[in-house]
């Protein structure tokens, strides 16, 4: 690829590249290095590149000039954005156990590809990093009064980060009212007979724990994403599940009975936290089991 070909025209040639590497077409040695290459070139041009903001820019309008490694990142983030999207809209008929072997699948595909595009892109990456750390530094810096522009409120992120990001952004959150409530059911069928794929339930959740990206340093991860669309609505249907559950066992059980079989729920939410759930879930979800099932039992 010719270094100074105009950008659309390098673009497509790299967006055939990503195509074929996310599809999981195997790609030669050759191929490889002429994407390496030829990205590495392009964020390297001096040129006027077209800005979304601002429209096509022309020469006479420097203050408009848009970084070329600038304008390639917001070209992957589109890329990426795009292409969940449309994997996201290929589950909209799925529905139950079916929703997450295809969300399990298509994630295990998109995350083993992922590393692929980050080398091919690694030029990107040194060069977004400064732009990280001096946003970062003015978010840090600034007076909580202070008005912070537009721009050094935009997060960047090494391109591996971003496309999970955009996973995040465009798979899990819009289809989150479809497989949460699976993911839920799953777990009280488990409750109830343990006739159930651990590791698929394992997946998903850990896949919630894998996007959930420290806003202050993007090498991080926390668990907002996790906490906030998985464990808050499991803890509450924890507590509703083991509320209905205690009743009928009380009314069945001597005292001695039901204290046997509290126990023994204690020891399977324990194992449940080893299998499938995060660790930092373990002692809200023993709290909640503790409070529910010693209120029901000395009711």
């Amino acid at each position: 690829m010719d270094p100074r070909s105009d950008p659309s025209t390098i673009w497509s040639y790299l967006k055939e590249g990503l195509d074929d590497i996310m599809s999981g077409v195997d790609m030669s040695f050759q191929k490889n290095m002429s994407l390496y290459s030829t990205a590495y070139n392009y964020c390297l041009a001096s040129r006027v590149v077209p800005d979304v903001s601002q429209g096509v820019l022309s020469e006479d309008q420097p203050q408009n000039k848009v970084r070329t490694f600038l304008d390639l990142y917001h070209r992957l983030s589109t890329y990426y954005g795009n292409y969940v999207s449309e994997l996201r809209n290929q589950s909209d008929a799925l529905q139950g156990e079916e929703l997450l072997q295809y969300y399990v699948a298509q994630w295990s595909n998109y995350t083993s590809r992922i590393p692929r595009v980050n080398n091919i892109f690694s030029k990107l990456n040194q060069l977004v990093k400064p732009d990280m750390d001096a946003k970062r530094r003015r978010m840090k810096n600034a007076h909580k009064s202070d008005i912070v522009p537009e721009e050094s409120r935009e997060s960047f992120y090494p391109i591996n980060l971003l496309a999970l990001v955009q996973w995040k952004s465009h798979f899990l959150i819009p289809q989150q009212q479809q497989l949460i409530p699976t993911l839920l059911h799953l777990i009280e069928v488990d409750r109830e007979s343990g006739q159930v794929d651990n590791g698929l339930i394992k997946k998903v959740i850990d896949s919630m724990t894998t996007v959930g990206i420290n806003q202050k340093d993007s090498s991080k991860t926390d668990l907002d994403v996790y906490t906030e669309l998985f464990e808050v609505p499991f803890l509450e249907a924890t507590e509703q599940y083991y509320a209905r559950k205690s009743d009928v066992v009380r009314k069945e059980r001597s005292d001695a009975e039901y204290l046997k079989w509290v126990e023994e729920r204690l020891r399977d939410e324990e194992k449940r936290v080893e299998q499938y759930l995060n660790t930092e879930t373990r002692e809200p979800l023993i709290e909640t089991c503790e409070l529910i099932l010693s209120v029901k039992g000395s009711a």
